[in-house]
């Protein structure tokens, strides 16, 4: 007997979504991003078709090292300071792939922890080809601006819940 209404906590203006489309085996691409000085735990999440399948890694330039995102179970590693966790897997309610990246940094990090990492995806079977990746929150971090960074389908948590109904607001005048 109760209703659930939801803000739709859109984040249309800060470079937290990515997404792109993969036409081909040969169409590989990355998704740069920078992490916030004042984040300790940065959480970056991906998802894309099971019908789809790639080759992923976590690379920091700074350190001259990756991590593959192999699936479960969780791979660790260290990146300079930083503690990385990537895992990958199929989430059952809507048919996707989940791709997790943690980062747990530093009380004080280097300007070279906040810098220069990618997720880079190179396709293995490619049948809907869509990815889209979501930094948790702007404070977090942000995607740089290339041709992944999307201003579209930024609804996010809690309006993105099953059985809540959405409500939002929008400016139709930018004089009051």
């Amino acid at each position: 007997g109760r209703l659930v209404v939801a803000a739709a906590g859109n984040s249309g203006q800060s470079s937290v979504h990515a997404s792109y489309q993969v036409r081909s085996l040969d169409d590989d691409f990355r998704m740069e991003f920078t992490v916030d000085e004042s984040t300790r735990r940065f959480v970056l999440t991906a998802w894309y078709s099971q019908d789809d399948d790639f080759d992923i890694e976590l690379l920091h330039s700074h350190q001259a090292s990756s991590v593959p995102v192999s699936g479960e179970p969780a791979k660790s590693d260290r990146f300079g300071e930083v503690d990385v966790v990537v895992v990958r897997g199929a989430y059952s309610k809507s048919g996707l792939t989940q791709v997790e990246c943690c980062l747990d940094l530093p009380k004080f990090p280097n300007k070279e922890d906040l810098e220069g990492w990618t997720l880079w995806f190179r396709p293995k079977r490619v049948n809907v080809g869509r990815v889209h990746a979501w930094i948790v929150h702007d404070d977090f971090g942000q995607f740089k601006d290339n041709s992944v960074l999307s201003r579209e389908s930024t609804l996010a948590i809690p309006g993105t819940s099953e059985h809540v109904i959405t409500v939002g607001s929008f400016a139709s005048t930018g004089q009051w």
